[in-house]
């Protein structure tokens, strides 16, 4: 057996002991988080991977199960106030994710927080595939109000930097006082804040507030401004970690 087998082997076998525990979505969490997520990941173990992992799991998988449609979770880019720059890890996200689209608003420096939460909406039920949002800065507000007054497939929300419009920087006729007051419901589906330790729009003790009032998990990932294109993030490697995790707890929500 070659070292590519052995180690396709070592990955699949987590799912052959707990194919007869958890939901089919389990399944497809792992070839997601281990294929798509992962960095440095060979293309083509990842497709021994994905074969190995359907064939060892075929008599544990109820026939309800569609592989097909469970990898074509939509990763939906939501950029902030501004919109995200050639350097800002959105857009190489938006090269090496699978089924990658982006939330345009008509007026990504302007408009209504109803425009935003509308355009949100539009594209989460464009279709009826399920969808993660990865959003920035300001887009994580107008996540947290689409999710307070909207439906839709949503299976996730990666919250980077949220930014703290009630904050004196937020100037008085800016367009981030026009997100005001900030939705601050529970989420009804797993989030992940993602906060900088010297953000200078968003406070620790802000992203610890907002994580807990959405039931979002926390993660602090040091001085890194406000995590766009300042923090010349590149590829974002530890982004992509925190969104393996947070598909995972996703994953065993629909258990």
């Amino acid at each position: 057996m070659g070292i590519g087998q052995r180690r396709v082997n070592q990955l699949i076998q987590p799912v052959q002991i707990v194919a007869d525990q958890r939901s089919p979505s389990f399944i497809f969490e792992f070839h997601y988080r281990v294929c798509a997520h992962r960095p440095n990941v060979d293309a083509t173990l990842c497709q021994n991977i994905r074969g190995s992992a359907r064939n060892s799991v075929a008599e544990e998988v109820p026939q309800r199960y569609n592989w097909e449609m469970q990898t074509a979770v939509r990763h939906l880019l939501v950029p902030g106030g501004g919109g995200s720059g050639p350097a800002h890890w959105h857009h190489r996200w938006a090269q090496e994710l699978p089924n990658c689209e982006w939330v345009r608003q008509v007026d990504q420096s302007g408009g209504t927080r109803s425009d935003w939460v509308e355009a949100i909406d539009v594209k989460v039920n464009e279709l009826a595939q399920p969808a993660i949002l990865i959003a920035h800065s300001l887009a994580c507000i107008a996540v947290a109000h689409w999710a307070a007054s909207r439906k839709g497939p949503v299976v996730a929300a990666l919250l980077v930097a949220p930014a703290d419009i009630d904050d004196d920087w937020a100037e008085p006729d800016s367009l981030y006082k026009r997100f005001q007051p900030i939705a601050l419901q529970p989420l009804l589906f797993p989030a992940t804040v993602v906060a900088s330790t010297n953000d200078p729009l968003l406070s620790i003790k802000r992203a610890e507030e907002f994580a807990t009032a959405w039931g979002a998990h926390l993660e602090m990932i040091g001085d890194h401004l406000h995590v766009g294109s300042d923090a010349h993030l590149g590829e974002w490697p530890v982004g992509r970690t925190v969104l393996a995790d947070l598909t995972e707890r996703a994953s065993a929500s629909e258990t």
